[in-house]
């Protein structure tokens, strides 16, 4: 592991051949791709891409259960009413929807995926234990 202050310091360092590989997100690469300056050798989501579409994710490549996809999400203080956060949700889906949004994801090879409240919760919690077990697996300890 070589410590980066960004992907776009990292991205440099492996364009000039000082490392030889680096996770990215995907619209950052796929430029390069398209030129042949880089080349992908797996995705680490659990579906392949849509702008790469001859990639393999890891999991299709041999290296079974292999996830390590960025995510996002909305997130609000604990104490916001939930009359507060539906209309939030419902300000967001209406945002998402927009072909304007949509074209603007599109671009950025990003996949918008809404859940609900309550799904992205489950969500949440299970990627806290997932990376919490890896982390003492690795006995990886904060600094």
């Amino acid at each position: 592991h070589v410590p980066y202050q960004g992907s776009a310091p990292a991205l440099q360092d492996l364009l000039k051949g000082h490392v030889v590989a680096m996770f990215a997100p995907v619209n950052t690469v796929v430029p390069h791709i398209r030129t042949g300056r880089l080349r992908a050798l797996g995705i680490a989501g659990r579906r392949r891409e849509v702008v790469l579409p001859d990639v393999p994710t890891m999991d299709e490549a041999g290296l079974k259960d292999f996830r390590a996809a960025p995510w996002f999400g909305l997130f609000a203080p604990k104490a916001t009413p939930s009359l507060a956060l539906d209309g939030m949700c419902a300000a967001v889906q209406l945002a998402l929807d927009t072909d304007e949004v949509k074209s603007v994801w599109t671009e950025q090879a990003a996949k918008v995926e809404p859940q609900s409240r309550a799904a992205f919760t489950v969500f949440v919690e299970r990627e806290v234990r997932r990376w919490s077990a890896i982390a003492r697996a690795a006995n990886i300890q904060l600094g």
